[in-house]
């Protein structure tokens, strides 16, 4: 399948996890977008790129101070919808 001239397809994804003995964060993340690309004044390029993401989250930290010990836990889902834009040089113009 050839996409029409100026689009574009963008996938990402994302995962993260740091571990130590008193603290611990895990992320994913994904995300899909279809977008338009356009160059101007032959130096300079616009882009658009409209997508969908989703992805999850946890944190877990422990501290202790004399004899208290405090834990803190976190965690949590999300999904995006987003638009984004960005200006730029085009690559021959950057050598």
């Amino acid at each position: 399948m050839q996409l029409p001239d100026h689009i574009g397809v963008m996938a990402n994804y994302l995962y993260a996890n740091y571990d130590e003995r008193d603290s611990e964060r895990t992320h994913q993340t994904g995300e899909i977008a279809l977008g338009y690309y356009r160059t101007f004044n032959e130096r300079w390029r616009f882009e658009v790129f409209s997508g969908y993401g989703l992805g999850k989250g946890h944190a877990f930290d422990s501290s202790s101070f004399l004899c208290f010990r405090t834990a803190r836990e976190a965690a949590g889902k999300y999904q995006k919808i987003f638009i984004q834009t960005s200006i730029g040089l085009n690559r021959e113009h950057l050598t």
